[in-house]
């Protein structure tokens, strides 16, 4: 899954003018994006949506949607690919080894992938668990869970592995990996609510 757009802001405006994407649906637990195809995943814990932004970049768009989740900000991210359609490649693949902490590449289901990684965003790091599905060959879902660690200088001065192994770093790798492993195992594509109304193409407009 290698052209995924590299969203890092957890919050940001609409785009003022043009096309407007679908609203999402969303329970205490649950989110679906009522844009085609149409998708949806589970959280193992109350989600509550924040903001809704439009990226686009080299003629890829992406609807980001914004949650918050106890402990965690998490984006959902709706892609639509231009005219080359993704690479097949799995998120894992576009990691380094030394970020890596965790990952799935499933032989059952070859479209979708997950990976924890160590990243540094803002001056922070955070522990970061992504999970991304293949909805066509030009539109993907990829869902990207944060969990802030500490300052970047800390690190500097301390060692990543050390943190990793600590008891404190374990827990948190830990939970992000049951969280990580829970959404990789809800996220699917969905029969969209209103079909008679759904733009297949709406951002073209």
């Amino acid at each position: 899954m290698t052209r995924f757009l590299p969203l890092f802001i957890f919050s940001a405006f609409l785009a003022g003018c043009g096309a407007k994407p679908a609203a999402p649906t969303l329970g205490v637990y649950s989110f679906e994006e009522n844009n085609y195809p149409c998708a949806k995943v589970e959280f193992p814990d109350q989600i509550r949506l924040k903001d809704v932004t439009m990226e686009e970049k080299n003629g890829d768009m992406a609807v980001v949607y914004d949650l918050d989740m106890p402990g965690y900000k998490i984006q959902v991210v709706k892609m639509y690919a231009g005219a080359s359609g993704w690479s097949l490649d799995s998120l894992a693949s576009l990691k380094s080894e030394s970020s890596k902490v965790y990952e799935i590449n499933g032989n059952e289901n070859p479209d979708k992938s997950a990976v924890i990684s160590l990243e540094s965003i803002g001056g922070d790091m955070y522990l970061k668990g992504s999970v991304a599905e293949f909805l066509q060959n030009d539109r993907a879902m990829r869902v990207d869970v944060f969990r802030r660690i500490k300052k970047l200088g800390s690190f500097k001065i301390g060692n990543v592995e050390q943190w990793k192994n600590s008891a404190t770093g374990n827990r948190t790798i830990t939970n992000m990996r049951n969280i990580v492993d829970y959404i990789y195992g809800s996220i699917s594509s969905a029969e969209c609510r209103y079909k008679e109304a759904v733009d297949m193409d709406w951002w073209n407009r």
